[in-house]
């Protein structure tokens, strides 16, 4: 506690440290208080590792479940950015979903690739988003990928009644 008052109450030369303490609070899942350091330091300062902070204050957010926070964050890490993971990617996108901002949300076509749970998740969404904007031949077939994904079984058969429906 003592070196936590310490980062909140000094201009700190080292970046590096801040970013370390900021993983760690996020593995041990202390995101309120991961989410009030960053915003205290990152307005005090010019961030070296401005990205990365904000990537991890994003992914703070998103996990709280605070996506009009969250998505800022991600996008400008999204943007800043040379390489993003399939996670990163999803945070992003189920920002953009929760947020009403439909035609951005489309990043979950980029998540079909693999056979795994985020990828049947992310097809599930992306068929919602095509039905919420018209578009059912694609929702059609976001179901029909969706549906031959065994990841999450009651996904898996949800998916098969859209896409039967549709």
């Amino acid at each position: 506690k003592i070196l936590f008052k310490e980062i909140e109450c000094k201009d700190l030369d080292e970046e590096i440290l801040v970013k370390s303490i900021s993983r760690y609070l996020s593995l041990l899942k202390k995101l309120k208080r991961l989410a009030t350091i960053h915003e205290l330091w990152i307005k005090r300062n010019d961030v070296l590792f401005r990205p990365e902070i904000n990537q991890l204050l994003g992914h703070a957010y998103f996990e709280q479940k605070n996506f009009k926070k969250a998505e800022p964050l991600l996008e400008s890490y999204y943007k800043q950015s040379t390489q993003i993971t399939r996670e990163q990617l999803y945070e992003l996108s189920y920002c953009y979903y929760s947020n009403e901002k439909l035609t951005a949300a489309d990043g979950f076509k980029q998540l079909s690739e693999g056979a795994d749970s985020l990828s049947q998740d992310a097809m599930f969404l992306l068929g919602d988003v095509y039905l919420r904007t018209g578009n059912k031949a694609s929702a059609r077939n976001a179901f029909a990928f969706c549906s031959g994904n065994s990841s999450n079984s009651k996904q898996r058969e949800i998916a098969k009644f859209f896409y039967a429906k549709l």
